[in-house]
């Protein structure tokens, strides 16, 4: 085992004692709001990938739990990886979602080590964007610092950057296929993300969708919220069907 490994093992046990008393924030969950989808898209739908290998916030956040269960009621074929990037692990995956990925060092920050977060090797960016080039669909989250910083490598892959600067809460209205079946969304905040020239902005200044190759890629920076009233559920899937193409 190697030393950066090994500390990695040992500052486990100390983030365990500390993590679930600084996320989630309590009683959010964004993304299950009204989740039962009476008519599903797909009866044996495309195979989805969830990060869970990166030192992901989300694995700890129940929003991310309900958007799990969104995919399945859809029809998607909902699995989650531990492991590092490599081609053999992408294959057969349609859409790989990553969500909030810090690193080993982005996790040290509850406990007041603020080291440069990567939470990407070169080898997986470039695993990542070959995959995508040739097909594959990305949906990367990074909606809490330092999220943003610890994703920008695989982001710059496709000519994005995240930056961490504050948004507050903000209502979107949105039309053509990113509103459909939907009146609104709203964010609690998150941070920003700017696209190369042929991107589309779907949330203001916390979204942008792109072509990629033969692929697609969407960036998100929203944190979704989950109000009773809000649309954030159906705008998760209008932005996987778009990923999906599904017509």
């Amino acid at each position: 085992m190697n030393l950066d490994r090994m500390f990695q093992a040992g500052v486990a046990l100390a983030i365990a004692g500390v993590v679930w008393s600084v996320w989630p924030q309590g009683g959010v969950a964004p993304y299950a709001s009204k989740n039962r989808i009476w008519h599903s898209t797909y009866r044996h739908g495309p195979a989805v990938l969830i990060d869970r290998g990166h030192w992901n916030r989300s694995s700890a956040d129940p929003r991310f739990d309900g958007l799990t269960q969104i995919l399945v009621f859809d029809g998607y074929q909902v699995s989650r990886n531990r492991q590092e990037f490599v081609p053999e692990l992408l294959h057969g995956t349609w859409v790989l979602i990553v969500d909030d990925a810090m690193g080993w060092k982005g996790a040290l920050r509850p406990l007041g080590l603020h080291l440069h977060p990567d939470a990407f090797s070169p080898d997986e960016v470039g695993t990542i964007r070959d995959w995508v080039h040739r097909g594959g669909a990305l949906l990367l989250i990074a909606d809490r610092a330092p999220a943003g910083e610890a994703s920008q490598s695989l982001a710059s892959a496709f000519s994005v950057t995240l930056a961490d600067t504050p948004v507050g809460a903000v209502r979107f209205e949105l039309g053509g296929d990113w509103g459909d079946g939907m009146r609104f969304a709203t964010s609690l905040g998150g941070g920003k993300v700017a696209g190369p020239p042929d991107s589309i902005a779907i949330l203001k200044s916390q979204g942008v969708a792109l072509e990629f190759g033969r692929g697609r890629v969407i960036v998100l920076t929203a944190q979704l919220a989950g109000t009773g009233w809000s649309d954030n559920r159906q705008l998760m899937l209008n932005l996987m069907h778009w990923l999906t193409r599904t017509e």
